[in-house]
Parts: structure tokens; sequence; C-alpha cells
């Protein structure tokens, strides 16, 4: 199971472009399904919503570039949306401790941690996050995750077969 932070990924991809790129988010579902992966994501509700030319805080929101194709992968299962005034973050969390799950993500997931004060809970958790969190960069549209990930070494995964598959129409 893949759990993918998806606004992280669409703003990491869209970024070269000052975009939030949902097609970011594509590449990197197409990248995990084509090896057999189980992939889930999760959004927060308010990117579902079109934006208020007269609201104050429209200029600071950043809008997907494709709220048809979002629609379409809650529609399929890949996206949850989570309540807008919660922070998705933990949701991504939960789900991926639930299910025994990696998180694909940049996030260092620092607040979270933050805010465990127990230090022994808080070293576990990190120690979750390391082993549990798959960073990634994008060239262009392809998706690249950290080949020094512990996913690919648990599993034992030939990186170079994952990458040829996960590039195959």
């Amino acid at each position: 199971m893949i759990v993918l932070d998806a606004s992280n990924i669409a703003m990491r991809h869209g970024e070269q472009k000052n975009i939030y790129s949902t097609k970011g988010i594509k590449i990197a579902i197409d990248f995990f399904t084509k090896n057999g992966h189980q992939v889930i994501s999760f959004l927060p509700d308010y990117l579902f919503k079109e934006k208020d030319p007269f609201s104050k805080h429209s200029k600071k929101r950043v809008m997907p570039d494709d709220l048809a194709y979002l629609y379409g992968l809650v529609n399929k299962g890949l996206v949850v949306k989570s309540p807008p005034q919660d922070y998705d973050d933990s949701y991504c969390i939960q789900y991926a401790k639930t299910h025994d799950a990696f998180i694909v993500s940049n996030d260092m997931f620092r607040d979270y941690i933050d805010n465990i004060k127990d230090k022994t809970e808080r070293a576990h958790e990190k120690k979750w996050r390391d082993i549990k969190c798959i960073s990634f960069t994008f060239n262009g549209d392809e998706f690249l995750p950290n080949p020094d990930a512990a996913f690919f070494k648990q599993f034992s995964f030939d990186i170079q077969e994952y990458y040829k598959n996960a590039l195959k129409n």
C-alpha cells in the first residue's frame, strides 16, 4: 500500500510553472499502480471548491489546474477528501500506520512530530517517518522516487526494473 501526500506531489510537479499540478498526482499514481501497488491519496476538501474571486483569501489559495480530473480520482477511490478545517497530513500518517503503508512525500512532518510530548514516543515516530516516507522529485513529467528509500530496500526491488515498469504505457 502506498499513501500519496497528493498536495505535496502536485506542488512539487507544478513548481516550475507555479501551478498546482493534477498531472503530477496522476504521474505518481501511475508509477506505483503500474508496479502492482494499491494507492490512495489525501487532499484537503477546500481544493475541490472553485476559487471565489471576491474572497480576501483568494490570492493566497492555489487552485488545482484540473478539478474534473481530481473528482474523477475521488470517484475511483484514489483520492480521499479530508475536512477543510483538519490537518490533512494527519490522515496520511494515520492511514499509513493503520495499513502498514509507505507515504510518498517530501514533507518531514515536523509539526506532527513536534506535537508529541513524550520523548520516547517522539523518537519512535521519527524513526517510523524515516523508514516509511519516500521522498521524490520530478524531471519534467518523469516521477523519481528516492532510490535510497527503505521501501526499495525492504522489498529488494530491482530499482531499474521498477522504473522501467512504471514507464510502460
